[in-house]
C-alpha cells in the first residue's frame, strides 16, 4: 500500500529520488520501491504500518472524487478541505487525527515532503476539536472466576472437537500468561517445567517478538513468558493441555511459530499455515462462555481476546501488587530497561510465583476478585476458641488480608544464611517488625525451616488457613500468655487446626506455642520497664537481611552496594522512628555507609544517670558522621537515607528520590547576574528545614490504613514551602573590599629599582647588605629631571626650596638649601625652572 503511494506522489517523496539515483538499467522501478519501503519501515509493527496506510488511502480516495485536478500533489489547502469535509459529514471523531498521524508517518519514515501539512495550526486544531467528541474508552471486560472454572470444566470434559479443545487450551494459556493476541505468534521454544510434586509448575515460552518491543534493542531483551499451571480450580492442568494439542495433531513442546493455527477447512482435521486472528479468538471465547455475539450497547464493555491479558493483571491490582511487579508480569518494555533486568535471567520467576500464590488465595476463598472493592478479602470463619484469640490479636493490630506462608525444608536450595526460627521469632514478636514488614509487601511471605521447627508443611499451611501468620497471633490463639497451658485447651486447638496430627507433631506445636508466649511476654515487659532500651534496640540480623532483600527487590535498577549500602546504625535509627511513631531528623552527615561503619568502629561511651532514685548506666549510640562537602557525597548520603526509610517502612524510596532530585534541581538553575549558584551548604540547610517542618506538622512515620506513606505525601509540599524556598535562593556574590589597581607610571620606576644584597647584590652573612627600611620619595617635577633626594655625601635636600612653593626656613630641618641665582620670576617659566634645577639638584 505504501509502495503505490510513493509511486503516486513521487514528486514530493525523497525516498523515490533515492530509488531513481540507484536504479540500474533494466531494473523494475516498482520492485525497487517495494524494497526501499520495506527497509524504511524497519521493525515497526505490521499492524501500525497497515493502519497508517489505510488512513492515507482514505484521504487519497476523497481527493480522487473532490479534487481530481491535483490528484498527484499534496498541499495544505487540500488537507484542510478534507478535514472540513469530515466535520460536515459527521465522520468518526478520530478519523481526522488518524489522517494527520499517517502524514506524520509518511514524513518521518518515508520522507514525504509534507512539512506544511503536519505543522499547520488550523489542521491540527480542527483535528483535536473533532477528537474531543470521541467516545469514552471501552476496555475489554475481565473474566470472572466462575467463567474460568467453566472453561476448565469444558477442557476436562473431552466432549469438544479436537480443534476446539486445542483452541480452548490455548485460550487458557493466554489467560494465565497475561498475553496479548500477538504475543504467541513467534514462539521459538516451549519448556514444560511441571514436576509431579512441584508447588509452582510452569510452562515456559521463549518468543522472538512482542508488541511492546518497538526497537531492535528491546527485541533482544525479551523476557520469557512464564505460565503458572495451577488454575483457579486448584489443580495442575498441564496434562489436559498436552493431550488437547496432541489430539489436534501438534505436540505442545514442539510448537514453533504461532501457538494456534487456523483449520484448513470446515472439518478442522488439518491445520493451515496461518494463525488464528485476535477477532477469531474473541469470538471463540464468547462462544465457549455462552456470551452473545451481537453488540446491544456499544458503550458497555464486552469479553474480547484482550480480556485474557487483563484478567490476571487486574487481579494483581486488586490484590495489591506494586507497579514494578505488574510491569514484569505484563512484560512491558519498561521492565527490561535496567541493567539488573538485562543480566538477570530469572527476573520473572519471583513475580510469577506471587501470581501463583494469588491464584491459591482465590482457590481457598480468601481473595474474591469478583466482589466489590470492600469485599476482596472476606472474613474467614474460625473455631470457637481459636477464633476468639485471633480476633483479640487482630483488634490490636490491623490486618492486611490473607497471608501465604512459604515453607522451606532444610535440604531445599535457596536457604538464606542465618535464617533460624529464634531470630525469626524475635523479629515477629515486636510490633515494629510486623508493621515494617507489612509495609514492604502484601501479602507477607514468611520462610520457616521445617527441620528446625519440627513442623510439617501441612501444619504450617493449616496455621495460614486459620490466619495464624505471626508468633504473636499464635501466642494468643491457645491459652493465655504467662499462665500454664491447660491440656484441654491445647487438645481443642489441635482438633480445630490440625485434627490429624500425630503425637510428635503435637509436641512440636506445643513447644512453638510456649516459645511464642515467652518471647511475647519478654517483649511486653521490656516495653513497660525499659521503654528507652526497647525503642533503641537493634533490628535482629535475620530480620535485617529479610527486609533488605525485600527493599532490593522493590527498587530494581538501584544497586544497593558499596557507597549506596546504608550502615546498620542508620537502619536502626530509621526503624526507631517507625517504632516510636515520631519523626526524627537524620542529617546527611549521619547517613554513613556500611563499609565506613566497619572501618571506623569506636568504643561506645557509657553515661551514668539517675532514674527513679537509682543509678543507671546506659550506652550512647551515636551515628558516625561522614563528610558531605561535595554535591556527589551529599547525593549519595541522601540516597542511603531513602533506602533506610523504605527499609523501616517510614517512606518509599521512589518518593524520597523525587524529593532529592527536586532538591538538587536548585543547583542546576542559572543564577541571576551578580549572584552565585545554590551551594551544598544551602541544600543541607533546606533539607534540615524540610524535616523540621514535617516534625512540626506531626507527620506520622507509620503507614496509613490505606497503605500509603504520610511522609511521601508531605515531602514535596514541605520542600516548596516559603521558608525552604528562601533558603535555596541564589545569594549575592561576595566582593573584595580592597581592590587592586594597576600601578601608575610615577611608581613604576620605584618598583623596578630593586636594592640587592651588600656590594654587587651578594650577601656576606646574616643581616649584612640588607636594603634600608626607609627611602625618601622624590617629587614628580624633580624626578622627571633626573634628580635625587640626597647629595653625593649622603645629605638630604629640601625640595620645597627649589619648587614654586618655596621655603624660607634657615636652617631648614628638611635638608640643605642649594644656592641658586634665580628670582621668583625664574620659576614662572618652565624652561627657567628646569635650568635652575639643573644647577642645584644632584
Amino acid at each position: 500500500m505504501w509502495s503505490r503511494l510513493v509511486l503516486r506522489y513521487s514528486a514530493c517523496c525523497t525516498l523515490y529520488d533515492c530509488v531513481l539515483d540507484g536504479q540500474g538499467a533494466g531494473e523494475n522501478t516498482y520492485a525497487l520501491i517495494e524494497a526501499a519501503v520495506s527497509a524504511a519501515v524497519g521493525v515497526k509493527s505490521p499492524h501500525t504500518i497497515h493502519k497508517r496506510a489505510s488512513s492515507f488511502w482514505a484521504f487519497v480516495r476523497w481527493v480522487d472524487v473532490h479534487d481530481p485536478q491535483s490528484a498527484e500533489k499534496l498541499h495544505e489547502v487540500q488537507v484542510w478541505n478534507f478535514v472540513q469535509f469530515l466535520k460536515a459529514s459527521e465522520a468518526p471523531a478520530s478519523k481526522a487525527s488518524s489522517v494527520i498521524s499517517s502524514f506524520r508517518f509518511a514524513h518521518f519514515v518515508l520522507g514525504f515532503k509534507v512539512t506544511s501539512i503536519i505543522e499547520s495550526k488550523r489542521i491540527c486544531g480542527a483535528a483535536e476539536q473533532q477528537l474531543v467528541k470521541v467516545r469514552k474508552l471501552r476496555q475489554a471486560l475481565d473474566l470472572r472466576v466462575s467463567q474460568i472454572l467453566e472453561l476448565h470444566a469444558r477442557l476436562e470434559s473431552g466432549a469438544l472437537h479436537c480443534f476446539d479443545r486445542a483452541l480452548l487450551a490455548s485460550i487458557l494459556i493466554r489467560l494465565y500468561a497475561r498475553a496479548r493476541p500477538s504475543d504467541f505468534l513467534f514462539i521459538e521454544t516451549v519448556e514444560v517445567d511441571c514436576p509431579a510434586d512441584s508447588d509452582y509448575p510452569l510452562l515456559v515460552f521463549e518468543v522472538s517478538e512482542h508488541k511492546g518491543a518497538r526497537k531492535v534493542q528491546l527485541k533482544n531483551k525479551l523476557l520469557p513468558i512464564l505460565v503458572p499451571m495451577i488454575g483457579v480450580h486448584g489443580k495442575c492442568w498441564i496434562n489436559e493441555a498436552l493431550s488437547a494439542f496432541k489430539d489436534a495433531g501438534r505436540a505442545l513442546p514442539a510448537v514453533r511459530g504461532p501457538l494456534t493455527l487456523a483449520p484448513r477447512d470446515a472439518s478442522g482435521t488439518a491445520p493451515s499455515a496461518r494463525s488464528v486472528t485476535s477477532a477469531e479468538v474473541g469470538r471463540a471465547l464468547r462462544a465457549f462462555l455462552g456470551e452473545p455475539e451481537e453488540i446491544i450497547d456499544s458503550s458497555v464493555p464486552r469479553v474480547t481476546a484482550y480480556s485474557l491479558r487483563g484478567t490476571c493483571l487486574g487481579w494483581g491490582s486488586k490484590f495489591g501488587f506494586d507497579e514494578d511487579l505488574k510491569s514484569i508480569l505484563g512484560r512491558h518494555a519498561s521492565s527490561v530497561k535496567t541493567t539488573q533486568a538485562i543480566y538477570s535471567r530469572e527476573l520473572a520467576a519471583a513475580p510469577v510465583r506471587k501470581l501463583q500464590d494469588l491464584i491459591r488465595e482465590i482457590v481457598a476463598g480468601r481473595f474474591m476478585p469478583d466482589s466489590s472493592r470492600s469485599s476482596y478479602f472476606p472474613k474467614m470463619p474460625s473455631a470457637k476458641e481459636a477464633g476468639k484469640a485471633i480476633a483479640c490479636s487482630d483488634s490490636s493490630a490491623p490486618g492486611t488480608g490473607a497471608v501465604k506462608i512459604e515453607v522451606l525444608s532444610s535440604d531445599e536450595s535457596g536457604s538464606e544464611p542465618g535464617d533460624s526460627p529464634d531470630s525469626e521469632s524475635s523479629g515477629s514478636t515486636s510490633s515494629s517488625s510486623s508493621s515494617s514488614v507489612e509495609a514492604t509487601a502484601q501479602p507477607i511471605v514468611r520462610r520457616w525451616k521445617r527441620a528446625k521447627v519440627g513442623l510439617s508443611r501441612d501444619t504450617l499451611r493449616a496455621f495460614a488457613a486459620h490466619g495464624i501468620d505471626t508468633l504473636s497471633k499464635l501466642a494468643y490463639s491457645c491459652g493465655q500468655p504467662g499462665a500454664p497451658l491447660p491440656q484441654s485447651d491445647f487438645d481443642d486447638f489441635i482438633a480445630t487446626v490440625i485434627p490429624a496430627a500425630l503425637l510428635g507433631e503435637k509436641g512440636s506445636v506445643k513447644r512453638l506455642i510456649f516459645e511464642s508466649q515467652a518471647l511475647l511476654l519478654t517483649d511486653l515487659r521490656e516495653q513497660v520497664t525499659q521503654p528507652d532500651k526497647w525503642a533503641t534496640k537493634n533490628v535482629p540480623t535475620v530480620e535485617r537481611q529479610k527486609r533488605m532483600e525485600a527493599v532490593k527487590a522493590s527498587i530494581p535498577g538501584v544497586l544497593v552496594e558499596g557507597s549506596l549500602e546504608p550502615s546498620h546504625g542508620l537502619l536502626n535509627a530509621a526503624c526507631r522512628m517507625e517504632r516510636e511513631g515520631q519523626l526524627r531528623y537524620i542529617a546527611p552527615e549521619q547517613c554513613g555507609t556500611r563499609m565506613y561503619e566497619i572501618q571506623n568502629v569506636k568504643a561506645q561511651s557509657k553515661v551514668l544517670s539517675l532514674e527513679e532514685g537509682k543509678l543507671a548506666i546506659s550506652e550512647e549510640k551515636d551515628l558516625p558522621e561522614v563528610t558531605c562537602g561535595s554535591a556527589l557525597l551529599l547525593q549519595e548520603a541522601l540516597k542511603r537515607r531513602g533506602i533506610a526509610l523504605q527499609f523501616a517502612g517510614v517512606a518509599s524510596f521512589l518518593a524520597h528520590e523525587k524529593y532529592v532530585l527536586k532538591l538538587f534541581g536548585h543547583m542546576g538553575r542559572e543564577p541571576p547576574p551578580g549572584h552565585a549558584r545554590t551551594s551544598v551548604h544551602q541544600l543541607l540547610t533546606a533539607d534540615r528545614q524540610v524535616w523540621t517542618k514535617l516534625i512540626e506538622d506531626e507527620v506520622s512515620p507509620r503507614r496509613s490504613p490505606a497503605g500509603t506513606y504520610p511522609v511521601d505525601d508531605a515531602l514535596l509540599p514541605a520542600l516548596q514551602s516559603y521558608d525552604v524556598t528562601v533558603a535555596l535562593l541564589p545569594r549575592e556574590s561576595s566582593k573584595d573590599s580592597k581592590k587592586r589597581f594597576a600601578p601608575t607610571k610615577k611608581h613604576q620606576n620605584e618598583r623596578e629599582q630593586k636594592v640587592g644584597k651588600g656590594d654587587g647584590g651578594k650577601g656576606s652573612g646574616k643581616g649584612k647588605g640588607k636594603r634600608p627600611t626607609w627611602q625618601p620619595s622624590v617629587p614628580e617635577a624633580i624626578r622627571k629631571l633626573g634628580g635625587s633626594a640626597q647629595t653625593p655625601d649622603k645629605k638630604r635636600i629640601c625640595f620645597s626650596r627649589n619648587l614654586p612653593c618655596g621655603c624660607t626656613l634657615d636652617p631648614c630641618p628638611k635638608g640643605l638649601h642649594p644656592q641658586i641665582m634665580a628670582s621668583r620670576s625664574v620659576h614662572s617659566a618652565k624652561s627657567d625652572i628646569r635650568a635652575a634645577l639643573r644647577m642645584c639638584i644632584w
